[in-house]
Parts: C-alpha cells; sequence; structure tokens
C-alpha cells in the first residue's frame, strides 16, 4: 500500500509540476526550438527534469527523507541548476564537466556512495578492491553515466524510457528482497518518471512530446542511475555484485563508447553532437520515432532482466564480465558496420510493411558515407 501511494503521489506531483511550469518556461527562455539537428515542430518547454526534481523531493518528504536522501536531493539539484542554465545559455563544456564532478565528490565523500570494490572480476576467490583509487574511479562513473544519459536525449520519450527501465528493474529487485532504504525511494523515481514520460511519449492520440527533459533533466536521470546502482552494490547489504549493475546499463554504456571512440578517432570533441548514435541508425533505417523507442527500451529491459536473474542465479562475476565484453564486441562490430544495419534494418520494414523491398536511399547512403565511412561490399 506504502508503494502504490509513493508511485501515485509521485506520479501526480510530477503532472502538477509540469503543468505549472509550462507557462513559466517562455518567460525565462527555457524552451528548446528546432535548429541545426533538432528537427522537432515547433517551440517545446523545457522543464521535464525540473519537474521531477521537484516532484520526486516532495515524495522524499513524505516517504521519508534521510541524511543520505537529502545528499541525493542537494546534488540532484545542483544538476538541475546547471542544466538549466546551460538550457538557456550554453555553457562551455569545460564548466559542465566540473559541475558533474562536483555532484559526484557530494555522493562520494558527503553520502558514502562510493564503489569500494568490483567483485571477482578476473580470478574467482580474490575481490578485486579499489582502495585510494575508490573516489577517482566513482567519480569517472557517475560523470559517465551522466553523459550517457545526456547523449541519448535525442528522440521523444528515449531518455526516460532508458532510464525507466533499469530504476523499475532496481525497485522490482528491491522489493523481494526486502530492501526498505531503496524500495520507497525508487518507486517514487518511478512514478516520477511516468509523470513524464506521459508528456514526452508519443501516442495514438498525441504526435509529439509536449514537455523535453532538457540537459536538467538528463544530467539527473544519468546521476539517479548511478546513484542507486552504486548504492545497491556496495557494502556488507549489497543485493547486486558490481558487475551485475553492467546490464541494468548495458545500451547506455555500449553506445556512448561507440560515439566516443569514433569522435576520438576524428580527433573530435567527445561532447560535440552528432547522429551515430544507435538511434539514428534505426531511424536512418525507417524506424518511426516511436519503434525506435520500443525497440531500444526492450534491448535494455533484456538487459535487466539478466541483471535480475544474477541477484538470484550464482554466477560468477568472471563469467559475468566476459558476458558484458563479448556483447559489448560484437555491438561494436555491429555498428561500425553501420550499411549492412541500415539495409538489413530497412528490409525488416519493408517485410513488416508488405513494402517492395530494395535499398536505403541515396540520403542514407550519402550520410553513411559521409560519416561512417564506405562499409559497403558488391
Amino acid at each position: 500500500m506504502h508503494a502504490i501511494l509513493a508511485l501515485l503521489l509521485a506520479f501526480s506531483s510530477t503532472v502538477l509540476c509540469i503543468v505549472l511550469l509550462k507557462p513559466l518556461a517562455s518567460r525565462i527562455g527555457l524552451l528548446d526550438r528546432p535548429s541545426g539537428r533538432k528537427t522537432h515542430e515547433g517551440v517545446i518547454p523545457l522543464v521535464g527534469g525540473i519537474a521531477i526534481w521537484l516532484a520526486f523531493t516532495i515524495s522524499l518528504l513524505f516517504i521519508g527523507m534521510t541524511g543520505k536522501l537529502m545528499y541525493l536531493v542537494i546534488a540532484g539539484g545542483m544538476l538541475i541548476s546547471v542544466g538549466a542554465t546551460d538550457d538557456v545559455a550554453d555553457l562551455s563544456p569545460r564548466w559542465r564537466l566540473i559541475l558533474h564532478i562536483v555532484a559526484a565528490l557530494i555522493m562520494c565523500l558527503l553520502a558514502g556512495v562510493v564503489v569500494q570494490g568490483l567483485g571477482q572480476l578476473f580470478v574467482p576467490g580474490f575481490e578485486l578492491t579499489l582502495g585510494i583509487l575508490a573516489i577517482p574511479f566513482t567519480v569517472f562513473a557517475v560523470v559517465a553515466l551522466i553523459n550517457a544519459a545526456n547523449m541519448c536525449d535525442g528522440l521523444d520519450g528515449h531518455c526516460g524510457t532508458q532510464v525507466f527501465v533499469p530504476l523499475a528493474g532496481l525497485a522490482i529487485l528491491t522489493g523481494i528482497t526486502g530492501d526498505q532504504e531503496h524500495f520507497l525511494p525508487l518507486i517514487a523515481l518511478c512514478g516520477c518518471l511516468l509523470g513524464f514520460l506521459y508528456f514526452n511519449l508519443r501516442s495514438p492520440w498525441r504526435s509529439k512530446a509536449t514537455v523535453f527533459l532538457g540537459d536538467a533533466g538528463s544530467n539527473f536521470l544519468g546521476f539517479m542511475l548511478a546513484w542507486f546502482l552504486i548504492d545497491v552494490s556496495q557494502g556488507e547489504h549489497a543485493i547486486l555484485a558490481p558487475v551485475a549493475v553492467l546490464w541494468f546499463a548495458l545500451l547506455l554504456i555500449y553506445d556512448t563508447i561507440e560515439v566516443v571512440a569514433r569522435r576520438l578517432v576524428r580527433r573530435e570533441s567527445p561532447f560535440q553532437a552528432n547522429r551515430e548514435h544507435l538511434h539514428d541508425v534505426f531511424l536512418l533505417a525507417g524506424f518511426s520515432v516511436s519503434e525506435t523507442v520500443l525497440t531500444m527500451g526492450a534491448i535494455t529491459l533484456l538487459g535487466v532482466l539478466i541483471g535480475i536473474m544474477t541477484a538470484f542465479v550464482d554466477v560468477p562475476d568472471s563469467v559475468q564480465f566476459a558476458a558484458f565484453i563479448l556483447v559489448g564486441i560484437l555491438f561494436l562490430r555491429m555498428i561500425f558496420r553501420t550499411w549492412s544495419v541500415m539495409r538489413f534494418l530497412y528490409r525488416s520494414i519493408c517485410r513488416r510493411r508488405g513494402e517492395r523491398r530494395g535499398s536505403p536511399s541515396h540520403e542514407w547512403r550519402d550520410y553513411v558515407d559521409r560519416r561512417f565511412g564506405k562499409d559497403r561490399r558488391g
């Protein structure tokens, strides 16, 4: 009953905050206008992230605000402020990075949420502890996940779905294992995301999103995901092995590594935006936005189910890690052969829709040749 009330309170608070913040967005310039890569129609308020943070804070006041959660709210509020400032007046990547690091340090030094060990990654029976590297490693992981969430915020409902699925999986797992410390906060956060997705996902009665997360929201969601993944996998009462959390964020991790690697190979800034994510490949192959979001969500759900399974089935950490690396290599091999993937996806779309099979348009071929390189054969 408490869980249902927490979910309903968070959902309704988020909806109310969005309704109240939307008129304010136009007054302060917190709007997203079509330009460059942004091909959406009309001007969209960037208040989703602010609404989620406000609603989550309100929910915690009712379900119980512990000292640790207070630091979570403070660090999250800082990220919301930084992201909102960036949405209104672009901040330099350097300043964004510094402030992301500060939020991660609040998490480590004040809240005590730190990656102390990585489990038995390589040798069974030998725990790989980080020692003095624990805080630097945690800061790196948190900042990486913050930016991974920001990078995937390119389609209506995509970022929200990619964060909601693993957080819902964690909520279910904490409920099953009786982890009351994390259960209700996770339920509340899931309620907040559902309230946001009500405005952000496309549906048969709404052809486009009416609210966006903005950098404020994507940064905050990435931070929240990192916080809970680390907190439930460390310490005496951990309910997950440290390596198992990789499966909860597999698509965010794989996609970010692939895109950053491409940019570094071309000597471009890792923070430079482009159209080289997996969801872009699906769109270029003819999938609709909704089909792409659902497909990406299904892939993430599969990873979450694998992660949950490892909590109940004794799978050695080394086996889990090797499997994660192997899947990652296959993913990178697939995505680096973008033309072949696009052609396969295009033909699958034609089969489902009963259209004549052919090959993608010249626009797609030109874009792939220009950005990914000519990897076609025959």
